[in-house]
């Protein structure tokens, strides 16, 4: 970061921070100078706001608060443990910034967790995560795994480098999906950890492949879903979460009927969208359905789980358009084998 003609450098190795001037180095902070009892252990990253600079001190589990002082700086505060959340200590935290609100969005890299803390208040919040693994959906209930770098949108759309899970996600109004993940294309990052927001675009580093990768976060939009249109809101949903698509050439065709096979692809999605570890394959088979069929796998995973049946004849009938009874039996066995309530009562199920 830089302020008042200093750039500021980590030292990973030599547990200092640097405050080079463009030609040398203008000044070193060690942890004595600091007053630490316990020396920096391989800090990570830092964000500058106004005259405090803030250090993930990784190897401590901790966060250092820095204030500039004329020509020195203090000590001011350190973010170990963190009240009201569990676990509340740190683990590795690996980056951070800080908002204009004054809030300080903390990767906690060995909680699997994104948090923020009130620079004033103290007030902390986890953003999302808490446990191991890989699941898109609610940010109570979404997973990641050593996640190692965050960014902020101006919209407050959080960004992050979700590393081992070699993908990057983003956490918008209380939802976490998947921008792109290293399983689906082979343009998504491999271990992913610098992330940064630039106007529209996001670049992301690439420790393991030695690229940077660019995504574009223009607002999601069809030539033939006007504004205002009843369902625009769901459609750009939809799209954002990797449930559906466009038709290509910028149209999504909202009247057009959809296909079997485009359902039972659409369920996929969105099951993985709540489990991120699902594997979308499975045994089953239908003579009308290649191995090699764009919609293979989605289909074998929908029968293996009894979520749909194929004809009396055998087939599958992949191009037949789903009728509403069609419709209504397939969500109804995937909201049962979701463990979704579906007795009748008033206001206690889905069917109410």
């Amino acid at each position: 970061g830089n302020f008042t003609n200093y750039t500021y450098n980590y030292d990973y190795w030599q547990d200092e921070i640097e405050m080079p001037d463009a030609y040398r180095v203008e000044q070193v902070i060690y942890s004595d100078t600091l007053g630490l009892e316990v020396p920096m252990n391989k800090p990570q990253s830092l964000y500058i706001r106004d005259s405090f600079v803030y250090v993930a001190d990784t190897g401590n589990n901790r966060v250092l608060e820095l204030e500039r002082r004329g020509s020195e700086f203090v000590l001011t505060r350190i973010i170990d443990k963190i009240n009201g959340v569990e676990p509340a200590n740190l683990s590795s935290p690996s980056d951070m910034l800080v908002d204009e609100a004054g809030n300080i969005y903390i990767c906690d890299t060995g909680n699997h967790r994104i948090i923020s803390v009130n620079i004033e208040s103290k007030k902390v919040t986890v953003i999302a995560g808490g446990e191991e693994g890989y699941a898109d959906g609610s940010a109570k209930n979404a997973r990641f795994c050593n996640p190692q770098g965050v960014a902020v949108g101006k919209d407050g759309t959080v960004y992050v480098a979700d590393t081992v899970n070699h993908a990057v996600r983003q956490i918008k109004d209380g939802y976490v999906t998947t921008l792109a993940v290293s399983r689906e294309t082979p343009d998504a990052p491999v271990q992913p950890r610098g992330i940064l927001v630039q106007g529209n675009k996001l670049y992301v580093t690439d420790l393991f492949a030695q690229t940077i990768l660019e995504l574009d976060l223009s607002p999601i939009s069809y030539k033939d879903v006007p504004a205002g249109h009843w369902a625009e809101e769901f459609i750009v949903e939809a799209t954002e979460r990797g449930i559906t698509g466009g038709t290509g050439n910028g149209m999504f065709s909202p009247n057009r009927t959809v296909t079997r096979a485009m359902l039972v692809v659409m369920l996929s999605r969105m099951h993985q969208n709540v489990d991120g570890n699902a594997v979308i394959d499975g045994d089953a088979s239908f003579p009308d359905v290649a191995e090699t069929a764009w919609c293979a796998d989605e289909i074998s995973w929908a029968a293996d789980l009894g979520l749909i049946t194929g004809y009396a004849n055998g087939n599958f009938g992949p191009n037949d358009p789903v009728t509403r009874q069609q419709l209504v039996t397939i969500l109804y066995r995937y909201a049962r084998y979701s463990g979704l309530d579906l007795s009748v009562g008033e206001n206690t199920n889905i069917l109410s």
